[in-house]
């Protein structure tokens, strides 16, 4: 037996305790479970690994189990009357997922689709259905040797910190769920 697993055992087990005393225990234990999977979880997570990717000139980190699919050049319906850092739409297993140009949305003049450009795929989890155009293949980098830097946006509150790395570059951890509930970045079209 694996050490830490927890095993349902009824106390007791008579007819006379019924259906839902039986029920009342399986909850209890399905609680324990969950709740010692999410710690294990988060005890495992590694705080020192993100994905590197590259919008345009900016340098990003993203938390890796945000990412689902690095995509190639998936066919874009574009969506009239939208900003012009949304790229369109694909769909992508039954979904309907929106193209955005982050680099775009920092105000940045877009840029023609390279070859080597890619749609990163974000989780469905996240609270917009969405995938962002990188410049460059995602890579895992470990940022544990790199110097801690604090960025100060109030209007930014996505991109509070960043690090620079061995070869003065400077990255910035990108974070997903505050960037999606930005106004700005939740109303696509143009009024």
């Amino acid at each position: 037996m694996i050490s830490g697993l927890v095993r349902y055992r009824p106390q007791d087990t008579s007819p006379e305790r019924g259906c839902r005393a039986d029920r009342v225990h399986l909850q209890a234990f399905q609680k324990r479970l969950f709740a010692r999977t999410r710690e294990a979880n988060e005890d495992h997570r590694d705080v020192h690994r993100w994905l590197a990717v590259q919008c345009g000139e900016q340098r990003w980190l993203i938390d890796p189990h945000k990412a689902v699919e690095l995509l190639t050049s998936p066919v874009l319906t574009p969506i009239p009357h939208t900003h012009r850092w949304c790229l369109g739409v694909f769909s992508r297993r039954g979904r309907v997922i929106s193209a955005i140009d982050l680099d775009a949305f920092l105000g940045h003049r877009p840029l023609r689709w390279q070859a080597e450009d890619r749609l990163l795929l974000l989780s469905p989890l996240l609270p917009v259905s969405c995938a962002l155009r990188v410049s460059r293949d995602a890579r895992l980098v470990d940022v544990a040797s790199w110097t801690p830097l604090e960025v100060v946006s109030p209007e930014r509150p996505w991109m509070r910190r960043g690090y620079q790395d061995s070869q003065q570059q400077r990255w910035h951890l990108l974070e997903l769920s505050l960037l999606m509930t930005d106004p700005t970045f939740r109303q696509v079209g143009i009024c």
